[in-house]
Protein backbone atom coordinates (compact mmCIF):
# COMPACT_ATOMS: atom_id res chain seq x y z
CA UNK A 1 0.00 0.00 0.00
CA UNK A 2 1.11 3.57 -0.51
CA UNK A 3 1.89 5.72 2.52
CA UNK A 4 -1.46 7.45 2.02
CA UNK A 5 -3.31 4.14 1.74
CA UNK A 6 -1.67 2.99 5.00
CA UNK A 7 -3.46 5.86 6.75
CA UNK A 8 -6.89 4.89 5.37
CA UNK A 9 -9.55 3.92 7.89
CA UNK A 10 -10.04 0.16 8.18
CA UNK A 11 -13.27 0.30 6.19
CA UNK A 12 -11.46 2.15 3.36
CA UNK A 13 -8.66 -0.46 3.44
CA UNK A 14 -11.30 -3.13 3.07
CA UNK A 15 -12.72 -1.35 0.04
CA UNK A 16 -9.20 -0.86 -1.35
CA UNK A 17 -8.70 -4.61 -1.03
CA UNK A 18 -11.74 -5.06 -3.25
CA UNK A 19 -10.28 -2.69 -5.83
CA UNK A 20 -7.13 -4.83 -6.08
CA UNK A 21 -8.85 -8.19 -5.66
CA UNK A 22 -11.57 -7.88 -8.26
CA UNK A 23 -12.75 -8.91 -10.82
CA UNK A 24 -14.13 -11.86 -8.89
CA UNK A 25 -17.72 -12.98 -8.70
CA UNK A 26 -17.84 -13.27 -4.93
CA UNK A 27 -15.86 -11.37 -2.32
CA UNK A 28 -15.89 -12.03 1.41
CA UNK A 29 -15.18 -9.51 4.12
CA UNK A 30 -15.05 -9.69 7.87
CA UNK A 31 -15.95 -6.00 8.03
CA UNK A 32 -19.75 -6.07 8.23
CA UNK A 33 -20.34 -2.29 7.73
CA UNK A 34 -18.50 -2.47 4.39
CA UNK A 35 -21.22 -4.75 3.00
CA UNK A 36 -23.89 -2.11 3.56
CA UNK A 37 -21.64 0.73 2.39
CA UNK A 38 -20.99 -0.82 -1.04
CA UNK A 39 -24.76 -1.02 -1.54
CA UNK A 40 -25.21 2.75 -1.01
CA UNK A 41 -25.42 5.38 -3.74
CA UNK A 42 -22.12 7.04 -4.59
CA UNK A 43 -23.50 10.40 -3.51
CA UNK A 44 -23.96 9.05 0.03
CA UNK A 45 -20.28 8.09 0.40
CA UNK A 46 -17.19 10.02 1.37
CA UNK A 47 -15.08 11.26 -1.58
CA UNK A 48 -12.39 8.61 -1.01
CA UNK A 49 -14.93 5.79 -0.91
CA UNK A 50 -16.57 7.29 -4.02
CA UNK A 51 -13.26 7.08 -5.90
CA UNK A 52 -12.68 3.50 -4.77
CA UNK A 53 -16.24 2.45 -5.60
CA UNK A 54 -16.03 4.04 -9.06
CA UNK A 55 -13.16 1.66 -9.78
CA UNK A 56 -15.48 -1.20 -8.83
CA UNK A 57 -18.42 -0.05 -10.99
CA UNK A 58 -17.14 -1.95 -14.03
CA UNK A 59 -17.22 -5.25 -12.10
CA UNK A 60 -20.20 -7.44 -11.37
CA UNK A 61 -19.53 -8.75 -7.87
CA UNK A 62 -21.26 -9.67 -4.68
CA UNK A 63 -19.78 -8.76 -1.32
CA UNK A 64 -20.78 -10.98 1.57
CA UNK A 65 -20.01 -10.82 5.26
CA UNK A 66 -18.21 -13.80 6.77
CA UNK A 67 -16.87 -13.77 10.33
CA UNK A 68 -13.08 -13.49 10.39
CA UNK A 69 -12.66 -16.92 11.99
CA UNK A 70 -14.29 -18.49 8.95
CA UNK A 71 -12.20 -16.69 6.32
CA UNK A 72 -9.09 -18.66 5.44
CA UNK A 73 -7.03 -15.68 4.30
CA UNK A 74 -8.37 -12.89 6.51
CA UNK A 75 -7.21 -9.45 5.37
CA UNK A 76 -5.09 -10.90 2.56
CA UNK A 77 -6.50 -8.54 -0.04
CA UNK A 78 -6.40 -5.40 2.09
CA UNK A 79 -2.77 -6.05 3.05
CA UNK A 80 -1.39 -7.67 -0.11
CA UNK A 81 1.47 -6.02 -1.95
CA UNK A 82 0.85 -5.92 -5.72
CA UNK A 83 3.63 -7.08 -8.00
CA UNK A 84 3.56 -3.93 -10.11
CA UNK A 85 4.83 -0.48 -9.15
CA UNK A 86 2.97 2.80 -8.97
CA UNK A 87 0.36 3.70 -11.57
CA UNK A 88 1.45 5.66 -14.59
CA UNK A 89 0.37 9.28 -15.00
CA UNK A 90 -2.01 8.48 -17.89
CA UNK A 91 -3.90 5.96 -15.82
CA UNK A 92 -4.22 8.38 -12.92
CA UNK A 93 -5.38 11.15 -15.27
CA UNK A 94 -8.09 8.96 -16.80
CA UNK A 95 -9.29 7.95 -13.31
CA UNK A 96 -9.50 11.62 -12.32
CA UNK A 97 -11.47 12.44 -15.48
CA UNK A 98 -13.93 9.61 -14.78
CA UNK A 99 -14.31 10.85 -11.20
CA UNK A 100 -14.96 14.43 -12.33
CA UNK A 101 -17.49 13.27 -14.93
CA UNK A 102 -19.31 11.18 -12.33
CA UNK A 103 -19.46 14.12 -9.94
CA UNK A 104 -20.72 16.43 -12.71
CA UNK A 105 -23.48 13.97 -13.61
CA UNK A 106 -24.62 13.61 -10.00
CA UNK A 107 -24.74 17.35 -9.23
CA UNK A 108 -28.17 18.97 -9.25
CA UNK A 109 -27.07 21.68 -11.70
CA UNK A 110 -29.09 22.63 -14.76
CA UNK A 111 -27.41 23.22 -18.13
CA UNK A 112 -28.16 26.92 -17.76
CA UNK A 113 -26.50 27.07 -14.34
CA UNK A 114 -23.54 25.06 -15.65
CA UNK A 115 -23.04 27.58 -18.49
CA UNK A 116 -23.29 30.43 -15.98
CA UNK A 117 -20.59 28.83 -13.83
CA UNK A 118 -18.38 28.38 -16.90
CA UNK A 119 -18.91 32.02 -17.93
CA UNK A 120 -18.16 33.33 -14.44
CA UNK A 121 -15.07 31.14 -14.26
CA UNK A 122 -13.88 32.57 -17.59
CA UNK A 123 -14.27 36.10 -16.17
CA UNK A 124 -12.54 35.37 -12.86
CA UNK A 125 -8.93 36.64 -13.02
CA UNK A 126 -7.61 34.41 -10.26
CA UNK A 127 -9.09 31.23 -11.71
CA UNK A 128 -7.73 32.15 -15.14
CA UNK A 129 -4.23 32.57 -13.66
CA UNK A 130 -4.51 29.21 -11.90
CA UNK A 131 -5.65 27.51 -15.12
CA UNK A 132 -2.81 29.16 -17.04
CA UNK A 133 -0.21 27.99 -14.52
CA UNK A 134 -1.59 24.44 -14.63
CA UNK A 135 -1.65 24.33 -18.43
CA UNK A 136 1.64 26.14 -19.13
CA UNK A 137 3.91 25.55 -16.16
CA UNK A 138 2.99 22.11 -14.83
CA UNK A 139 5.96 19.74 -15.18
CA UNK A 140 6.15 18.63 -18.81
CA UNK A 141 8.72 15.84 -18.44
CA UNK A 142 6.73 13.82 -15.97
CA UNK A 143 6.24 14.37 -12.29
CA UNK A 144 9.03 14.54 -9.78
CA UNK A 145 9.50 11.63 -7.41
CA UNK A 146 7.85 13.68 -4.65
CA UNK A 147 4.60 13.90 -6.63
CA UNK A 148 4.53 10.25 -7.70
CA UNK A 149 3.02 7.58 -5.53
CA UNK A 150 5.70 5.46 -3.85
CA UNK A 151 5.64 1.77 -4.56
CA UNK A 152 3.62 -0.27 -2.13
CA UNK A 153 6.71 -1.99 -0.76
CA UNK A 154 7.96 1.33 0.67
CA UNK A 155 4.96 1.53 2.96
CA UNK A 156 4.36 0.25 6.48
Amino acid sequence: MTATECRYAQIEKGCLGLVYGLPRLLAETDHKPLVSIVKKNLSDMSPRLQRLMMKLLSYDFELIYTPGKQIVFTDALSRAVPLHGAQDVGSIQSEVEVHVDTIKESLPVTDRKSRQIADETARDEILQRVMSKLQDEWPKGGMSAVLKHPSRTECC
